[in-house]
């Protein structure tokens, strides 16, 4: 949605929520067989159903228009290509934390080890410290003018903050590109409903 927006197409957008299981619908399932979200359907006769691949459609089909999302200059691209696919190393390591701690999948007896936490953290901020180094350098994540690697690597930093990192004691250049995307017309339009109100999940990065 961030592309679609960014690029100024029109599309009709639909929300689901997880904790409802819709995203394992048949409507859902029907383009999407693994059941995951998101999904994007073509005028109802194609679906591209990863993120990478959405956003890369649809600056490829339409990169002339709206935003500029692909760099010219060869050390550019590379580094913006390089940010896209290694987003997937913080997420991981996010995804343990988040799982253990806070959904506690794989505890015993209802019980998180504090041990394995405290070290599945560790492990998470030695990866998140990498990406506090690439938001030193310029004021996007990939150089100075944003790049897809912003509509990839941004909602990522943005489920941390959701989930209670605090971008002002772990990285504070890190909380000044969150600043500056959340400000971007194509973050407020697609901002997430209920984030604006609920309260975030707070302590599951802290120990």
């Amino acid at each position: 949605m961030l592309t679609l927006e960014e690029k100024g197409l029109p599309y009709e957008g639909k929300l689901l929520e997880f904790f409802k299981g819709q995203h394992k619908s048949d409507e859902v399932i029907k383009w999407n067989p693994r059941g995951q979200l998101p999904t994007l359907v073509i005028n109802d006769t194609y679906a591209i159903n990863e993120s990478f691949a959405t956003c890369e459609y649809f600056e490829k089909l339409y990169g002339q228009q709206g935003t500029k999302l692909t760099p010219d200059d060869p050390v550019q691209l590379a580094k913006m290509l390089q940010r896209m696919h290694e987003i997937k190393n913080l997420d991981k390591k996010a995804e343990d934390v988040i799982h253990y701690k806070f959904y506690k999948h794989g505890v015993v007896d209802g019980q998180i080890d504090p041990e394995k936490a405290k070290k599945l953290v560790e492990v998470f901020f030695e990866e998140f410290a990498r990406w506090e180094i690439h938001a030193s350098e310029a004021d996007y994540i990939a150089g100075s003018s944003l790049t897809l690697a912003d509509l990839i690597v941004f909602p990522h930093i943005a489920i941390l903050v959701r989930f209670g990192i605090d971008l002002q004691k772990h990285a504070p250049h890190l909380l000044n590109y969150y600043n500056r995307m959340v400000k971007r017309p194509s973050v407020e339009k697609t901002w997430p409903p209920h984030w604006k109100t609920s309260p975030s999940n707070t302590g599951v990065f802290e120990y």
